[in-house]
């Protein structure tokens, strides 16, 4: 683990310098080391970064806070975003990465973060793969033009899973694709876990894009 201000926890993995970084978010009570044999297993050769959540709710880490009935806090949900993309400059910066969007993968509350923030802040992310994440935002945020057009998102969905609900999921794939993303979706017969078949799916559906020679392009 390595601190970068007040606020930034994290921990690096380098990789070859002509790939694309790749921004790990973990999971409600997770932490910043919870994806990396993911991110190595479906990118090698990329830097990887793994992000801590910024705040503790009931002891758990999250990137943003529940209100008391149990809902999404749309305040803290809009601070949190503005913090996650102010950190992950800082952090491109910090280690020497190129500035141009990185790649993210992120599980549960990490996914979700990133999803509403690409919704409402356009092309952040060159491409993004989504374990069980859900719309967080009611409605979904929408935009005049497509400012995702071409680019790609995965998204994996248990058809198990008690803390996603099928109509959450949804909503979240229809934003993606009104604002022109392109949009791959994954569902099994699990929960909310992350399994080696969704791993595996993704890995397949990253075959599909030749990786660069350059940061500027898809991997």
């Amino acid at each position: 683990m390595a601190q970068l201000g007040d606020d930034i926890f994290y921990t690096y993995r380098p990789g070859r310098a002509n790939y694309s970084p790749v921004l790990l978010l973990h999971g409600t009570g997770g932490e910043e080391t919870d994806l990396l044999d993911i991110g190595a297993g479906l990118f090698p050769d990329s830097p990887l970064i793994g992000l801590r959540g910024r705040i503790q709710e009931n002891g758990q880490t999250r990137y943003f806070k529940h209100t008391p009935t149990g809902g999404f806090d749309a305040q803290d949900l809009v601070a949190g975003e503005k913090w996650l993309l102010t950190s992950m400059v800082a952090l491109l910066k910090h280690l020497d990465l190129p500035a141009a969007p990185p790649i993210v993968i992120g599980y549960s509350n990490g996914a979700n973060i990133a999803a509403d923030l690409m919704l409402r802040g356009g092309p952040v992310f060159h491409a993004a793969i989504l374990l069980h994440p859900m719309a967080v935002s009611d409605p979904v945020p929408k935009r005049d033009n497509t400012p995702l057009a071409g680019i790609p998102v995965w998204l994996s969905h248990g058809r198990d899973d008690r803390i996603v609900p099928v109509p959450t999921f949804n909503a979240l794939v229809q934003g993606f694709i009104d604002q022109g993303a392109q949009v791959f979706t994954h569902a099994s017969d699990a929960g909310h876990q992350i399994t080696l078949q969704e791993i595996e799916g993704a890995r397949l559906w990253l075959d599909r894009f030749e990786q660069p020679d350059d940061t500027e392009g898809k991997q």
